[in-house]
């Protein structure tokens, strides 16, 4: 009932804000990356292609991934090309996602962790942004997360998993197709749940679980990737990874390298791979690559300061600006609080934040004051499974894995709070267990751990 509680006025909030919005600011619902998702999704409503328009003539696309297009396409078509359908539709499932998010804390710990792990998700103020906005981050977390409570229930059961294996695989290739993040996560969890299963039932089993779970991603991402090879002669998933290279982390070395701005790095960054105009999206991609690993190569130094920087901004960096600017406040003062709390003399702090700015300050706080709340229960509640103790070890030790894994593709130069989003439920998550701990509540089975 707690649980009902939570969701429905999760809902009634998000689904209010949303109408308001609008109404209000309709431009604050779409962002850069929204138009080219809304082209393609009316491409699929009215000729059936996943294509887009070049110099007047259509061209199959392979820098999007078809998950997120053929969502909206489908609320298009159920319901009429507004955007309106398929963000109505997103706030419905960003509110969902509590649903499995509690179902994994119950089933590791307790239904009262996994309440507890719903609460502190609720209050992420960037997965209310994000279910706000014509983007693929809560479609591809509530199909993430999904996945995952699919994946804990198979690693907690017995017998009768096949089904459970199935899905889980078959999710996890959906939310791939949503958003490509994803992509290299299938090796480890093949690995992990095929050492799981070994150490459980014996080889053939374990092959026979495993196969389970690589199917459906053969078939579906695999078959994205064939579909990619026939249009474009590429076997890549998405051209994205490549234009992201070059944007971000190649950028971010010549920018080290040459002292130059990011906006000029990118520019010298295309500028040294020749006969670039001349490229389809695919050549790019693989052009892009390439230099930005030679890159890599030629100063690993720059690589790593580059991943440490993005990393901390990925996890500190609070983004409470988005938010208001997203509610229709004024641009957040240049320096940032934090910035400029270790720059500023005290009394210039003051007159600033405190006296010309408060609304600022106090988002901060509060914002800052979410996450440091997240990652100390989080944080106790990973000291305890490094010691091997607490229930269901190998299900923690799967989601601590999964949650590393986002933080170290997510980290770099394109580190910024909006790539904290599949991260955040799975903090929850350890968080609700660690301060259950702290405050000494008791698990399921009656048991400090």
């Amino acid at each position: 009932m707690s649980l009902l509680v939570l969701l429905l006025v999760l809902l009634a909030v998000r689904m209010t804000l949303l109408t308001s919005v609008y109404e209000s600011h309709p431009m604050n619902l779409v962002a850069q990356d929204s138009a080219a998702y809304d082209r393609l999704a009316r491409s699929i409503v009215h000729d059936g292609r996943f294509a887009k328009e070049v110099s007047g003539e259509e061209r199959p696309d392979v820098i999007r991934t078809p998950g997120y297009p053929f969502y909206i396409a489908s609320a298009y078509a159920l319901f009429g090309v507004d955007t309106f359908w398929p963000l109505a539709i997103q706030v419905v499932l960003s509110v969902l996602t509590l649903i499995p998010l509690y179902w994994m804390g119950a089933m590791i710990w307790s239904q009262e962790t996994g309440f507890t792990a719903a609460l502190l998700y609720a209050l992420d103020y960037i997965s209310l942004l994000a279910s706000q906005m014509l983007l693929t981050d809560s479609l591809y977390v509530f199909t993430l997360v999904s996945a995952l409570s699919l994946g804990v229930a198979a690693l907690l059961k017995d017998r009768r998993i096949r089904w459970l294996l199935l899905c889980f695989g078959t999710l996890l290739a959906v939310a791939t197709l949503i958003r490509p993040v994803s992509y290299y996560l299938i090796a480890p969890v093949l690995l992990g749940f095929g050492f799981v299963y070994l150490k459980k039932s014996g080889w053939k089993k374990a092959a026979g679980h495993t196969l389970l779970i690589a199917l459906p991603w053969l078939l579906i991402v695999g078959g994205w990737q064939a579909r990619n090879y026939a249009v474009a002669d590429t076997t890549e998933l998405s051209a994205i990874k490549g234009i992201n290279l070059m944007r971000y982390r190649g950028a971010y070395i010549i920018a080290k390298r040459d002292g130059i701005s990011m906006q000029q790095a990118q520019e010298v960054f295309r500028n040294e791979i020749p006969g670039l105009q001349t490229m389809s999206d695919s050549e790019k991609s693989a052009a892009y690559t390439d230099k930005a690993v030679d890159l890599i190569k030629t100063y690993p130094g720059h690589a790593v300061s580059a991943q440490a920087q993005g990393t901390v901004q990925l996890l500190l960096v609070p983004g409470e600006g988005d938010v208001l600017r997203f509610l229709g406040f004024d641009a957040q003062p240049s320096g940032g609080v934090a910035g400029d709390l270790l720059r500023l003399p005290g009394k210039e702090f003051v007159q600033k934040w405190i006296i010309e700015n408060p609304l600022y300050l106090a988002a901060f706080v509060l914002a800052f004051s979410y996450l440091v709340a997240l990652y100390a229960g989080c944080g106790v509640s990973l000291i305890s499974l490094a010691r091997n103790k607490g229930p269901h070890v190998s299900a923690q030790v799967f989601l601590a894995g999964v949650m590393l894994y986002f933080i170290v593709v997510s980290g770099g130069p394109e580190g910024y709070p909006r790539l904290r989003m599949p991260i955040t439920p799975l903090v929850a998550l350890f968080a609700a267990s660690g301060w259950l701990y702290l405050l000494g509540r008791r698990n399921t089975h009656g048991r400090q751990y």
